[in-house]
């Protein structure tokens, strides 16, 4: 019964060593998802800029053919 026992712990350790690794492994790569978000945010400045600059055309075009019309 107590080599049961031992067993059922040494099981339970093994387990509980298994699913700390895997969530330290979780954290670590969910870090480095953020880091990767936080570099695609800053290289996506640029296309910010062009968007409003499409919107900034897009408003003068109608202004102009509201004009002509």
């Amino acid at each position: 019964m107590s080599a049961l026992t031992v067993d059922c712990l040494e099981i339970y350790r093994d387990v509980v060593c298994k699913t700390c690794d895997s969530i330290d492994a979780n954290i670590k790569s969910m870090y480095q998802l953020m880091a990767k978000c936080e570099e695609v945010s800053k290289e996506m400045e640029p296309i910010y800029k062009l968007s409003q600059q499409v919107k900034d055309i897009k408003h003068i075009l109608d202004l102009f053919e509201n004009a002509v019309n």
